[in-house]
């Protein structure tokens, strides 16, 4: 049996996204006043992985454009498992063939 998650009571900054375990009328990162709003998060088992705020840096995407060789497929002789792999197995690739819902 999982035991399950406590309760967390912490305090995140509105401005700079810094957490902090109590309410101060101040952040001390970022120096903004009255900006920490309480909010509650899971610990201990089953809490899963702490995040940090959302920091991180805008990025370009590049459009996708030209074409791609066909990779070339190893036939497995099975007419069907072919068909459905497109045409046999890619060297290199993974295919996963059976397993639990929601495995693949």
């Amino acid at each position: 049996m999982r035991a399950a998650a406590r309760q967390k009571v912490q305090y995140v900054c509105q401005n700079c996204g810094a957490v902090s375990p109590r309410w101060q009328g101040r952040c001390d990162d970022c120096g903004e006043w009255n900006s920490l709003v309480e909010e509650s998060g899971s610990s201990g088992i089953g809490a899963g992985p702490k995040r940090s705020p959302g920091k991180g840096r805008v990025i370009t995407l590049e459009g996708l454009a030209g074409s791609t060789a066909e990779a070339p497929r190893t036939r497995t002789g099975i007419a069907e498992f072919d068909r459905v792999t497109g045409g046999g197995f890619v060297r290199g690739s993974a295919l996963l063939v059976g397993g639990d819902p929601g495995i693949g």
